[in-house]
């Protein structure tokens, strides 16, 4: 049987949402009711019902197959060097984008996501794309080359539920310098810069990395190509905890702010790896 339903990996939701599961079902005997068939000779009557998942009555989060001679294909994995004319299929926007957000073709071998004065708004649009979650843990990094040339030009990664719940991780011009920062937007909560700091040594090139485990994130960075991670700041998973159906994407994310500008990020790559839980 295939149904609609959310794991229970944290608080019984996840950051996935509602997916889509199958179940083994069994058909059992049920007495209905009994007939007489003569004159003090009763006999029941029998349909057959459908029992979801016999052995535990429960969705377990392993069940074998149905067609053991078919193994099921799983790879939780997506690599993207942008070497493509166009996206793949894996990307999507929290609605239709703003034109000019991005291009493939401005810097070959790149995605050049173009900085928007928009931000993150209810209903609104703005310079931010990503893939979806798959797994509870994981691991997604973005190698991102940007120089902002004015105040508060931003850009880095971001995981978002919705327009209100998201966490960014981003490069950001402060002053004569450029800063790192966290920022978190708990549902029903304030917006909180939870961490913000100089980057001394950057020099326009950085790799971003979100690694969940144990239902916390941790955010590093590497300034050397990826030879070494720092850690800067580390969470709680539930900030983007799923409250209904919705799941949640990880992906990039640029903004001017509030000011127009032609400022962009050029993105080299991104990688997501998720690790399925037992």
């Amino acid at each position: 049987m295939v149904f609609l339903g959310i794991r229970n990996d944290e608080e019984g939701t996840s950051n996935m949402g509602r997916e889509t599961h199958l179940v083994p079902v069994a058909w059992e005997p049920s007495t209905v009711r009994w007939e007489e068939v003569s004159k003090g000779n009763w006999q029941p009557v029998e349909y057959l019902w459908p029992v979801a998942s016999p052995e535990t009555g429960k969705v377990e989060r392993y069940t074998s197959l149905p067609f053991p001679e078919n193994p099921q294909y799983f790879n939780d994995a997506f690599t993207d060097n942008f070497d493509a004319e166009e996206l793949g299929h894996e990307w999507n926007f929290r609605r239709v984008p703003l034109p000019g957000t991005y291009s493939l073709s401005a810097f070959k071998g790149f995605l050049r996501l173009h900085l928007k004065p928009e931000t993150f708004k209810l209903l609104g649009r703005y310079s931010l794309m990503g893939i979806r979650q798959k797994e509870s843990d994981f691991d997604y990094s973005a190698k991102m080359h940007f120089e902002p040339n004015k105040e508060n030009e931003e850009a880095g990664i971001s995981i978002f539920q919705q327009d209100d719940n998201y966490v960014n991780f981003t490069v950001v011009k402060k002053g004569k310098g450029v800063n790192l920062k966290l920022t978190v937007k708990e549902r029903e909560k304030e917006l909180e810069v939870l961490k913000e700091e100089i980057i001394d040594k950057y020099q326009g090139e950085i790799i971003f990395k979100l690694s969940a485990k144990n239902n916390t994130y941790q955010y590093l960075y590497s300034l050397d190509g990826g030879n070494t991670f720092r850690l800067f700041a580390e969470t709680q998973s539930n900030i983007v905890l799923c409250k209904g159906y919705i799941g949640t994407y990880v992906g990039i994310y640029a903004t001017s702010n509030g000011k127009p500008t032609k400022e962009y990020a050029d993105f080299d790559w991104v990688s997501y790896k998720g690790y399925p839980r037992y």
